[in-house]
């Protein structure tokens, strides 16, 4: 079980995350720390299950592109929990949602077969987010439970719209359901007694 709570600055504490992956069941990471990490290091870690990126910028290529080269490390994940940072611009997040569109960039190629439970915090309904859902939502067979939290002062007109497209779209899992509230309270739970109650560790 490893949590980095806060950013990490440089590609040496990537190298020294690197080999310590293959052993980790649990990760936490702060999404400011992705911008400094160097995602070719990074071995494959067999035993990791559950992983949670909290303050995750969705609209910072850099950020999501280390995200996917992760995931891509991470062939037995059955939880991904992230919480997104909301202070975004219009210019950032068009950039981010090519990226995510660009058949030569970053997109998983192979399928995430454990993943079955997906938790994204302070969702808005942006384009680039909702990307992201429809490719984990085409590239996880295995996938049971999709719960979307909405930002507090979410545009009810685009999370609408977000999520008939969401319910709309054709899924690797039959089994797949998409639950979409409203913030009431912080579901990730951030605290290492929770991450404790997942029984992993």
């Amino acid at each position: 079980m490893l949590a980095v709570r806060h950013s990490v600055y440089s590609v040496v504490e990537s190298r020294w995350l690197t080999p310590h992956l293959k052993a980790i069941k649990a990760l936490w990471l702060c999404g400011s720390s992705l911008r400094y990490m160097d995602a070719s290091l990074f071995a494959t870690a067999i035993n990791l299950q559950v992983l949670r990126l909290y303050d995750l910028s969705f609209a910072c290529g850099k950020e999501l592109t280390v995200v996917m080269q992760l995931l891509q490390k991470c062939p037995n994940l059955c939880e991904l929990g992230i919480t997104a940072n909301e202070a975004v611009c219009d210019r950032d997040i068009e950039a981010a949602s090519r990226l995510l569109e660009d058949p030569d960039g970053c997109f998983i190629v192979q399928d995430l077969k454990m993943l079955n439970t997906i938790k994204i915090e302070s969702f808005r309904g942006f384009t680039v987010e909702t990307l992201f859902v429809k490719m984990l939502l085409s590239k996880s067979p295995a996938l049971e439970e999709v719960v979307i939290m909405e930002c507090v002062d979410i545009d009810t007109s685009i999370a609408v719209k977000s999520l008939r497209e969401l319910l709309r779209f054709p899924r690797a899992s039959p089994k797949a359901q998409i639950v979409c509230m409203e913030h009431v309270y912080s579901m990730m739970g951030w605290t290492m007694g929770e991450l404790w109650s997942t029984g992993i560790c």
